[in-house]
């Protein structure tokens, strides 16, 4: 959007113009350039063309780096995730030996009394 609001302030397109090339009324574009709602992509990419604005300088590739920092934080996300499958399985099992020692307890009668029915 910033692109978009410096064309406006620089005079290269007017809002009458934008609402006239989307068909959008003065409510839906001002909603979208005050960030009020959300812009999808097929909004935003309209909204782009309207203003003379080509998507490649909004969106960019990846560099090499940017994709090994990602790969860095999936690996991570699938260490963590593996951790926690392991945790859940280990607080599994001690609450069956809590579970089970309970059960064992109560079904040994204490001595002097009658067993529990």
């Amino acid at each position: 959007m910033g692109q978009i609001l410096a064309g406006l302030k620089a005079k290269r397109f007017t809002r009458k113009q934008l609402k006239d090339r989307t068909g959008w009324g003065s409510e839906r574009l001002s909603r979208y350039m005050t960030g009020q709602v959300p812009i999808q992509l097929d909004d935003l990419m309209l909204l782009l063309d309207a203003a003379g604005i080509p998507f490649a300088s909004v969106a960019w590739v990846s560099t090499e780096e940017q994709f090994r920092e990602r790969q860095r934080l999936t690996d991570i996300l699938g260490f963590v995730a593996g951790l926690q499958q392991q945790v859940s399985a280990e607080l599994a099992q001690v609450h069956r030996a809590r579970d089970q020692s309970l059960s064992s307890a109560s079904a040994s009668p204490v001595r002097g009394l009658p067993p529990a029915r």
